[in-house]
């Protein structure tokens, strides 16, 4: 996590004024919780810091930097917007599929906004597109946490020698 691609997002949604104007909420970085004043002499006054997410469903769009999050977001359903970094290198863990229609990456405040309505307009009128997306992320990209899983997704069979059919009874 870097903290400069933080402020790098709160300056680029300050530049826009569709977003002063929208309640937003942010959450930071656990790590940087100590900054908690930093971040909130940046914020809009319609603009709040929270410490967790209580209610995703309050959510329909997420904007992030670089975050491995982000593909979990999408995949419950969420809108991701990813800010590229303002420095050399930006991290993007979506997928080709899906783009423009439940994710999207912005470069600037212009493309922002531009993305933000399309991502809107999209999640009011063929929201099974969303769905669908998400869908198919959640299936491919994510499996459930077993010991099993571990060992195939890890490549540990040569390492680790389990017999799974008593494992229920274990």
């Amino acid at each position: 996590y870097v903290q400069e691609d933080a402020f790098h997002i709160i300056n680029v949604l300050k530049k826009s004024p569709l977003f002063k104007e929208k309640n937003i909420d942010f959450k930071i970085h656990p790590d940087f919780a100590h900054e908690k004043n930093k971040y909130e002499s940046l914020l809009e006054k319609n603009w709040r810091l929270i410490d967790d997410i209580k209610k995703l469903d309050a959510y329909g769009i997420v904007i992030s930097s670089n975050s491995g999050s982000v593909l979990e977001f999408a995949s419950i359903g969420m809108s991701v917007i990813i800010i590229a970094s303002n420095g050399a290198f930006t991290t993007n863990p979506m997928p080709e599929e899906g783009k423009g229609i439940i994710w999207d990456i912005a470069y600037d405040e212009d493309e922002l906004k531009m993305i933000y309505q399309n991502l809107q307009e999209i999640r009011s009128q063929k929201f099974s597109d969303v769905q669908n997306i998400s869908e198919y992320y959640l299936k491919d990209f994510f499996s459930p946490v077993t010991l099993e899983a571990i060992i195939e997704n890890f490549d540990l069979k040569e390492w680790i020698h389990l017999d799974f059919r008593d494992a229920d009874n274990r």
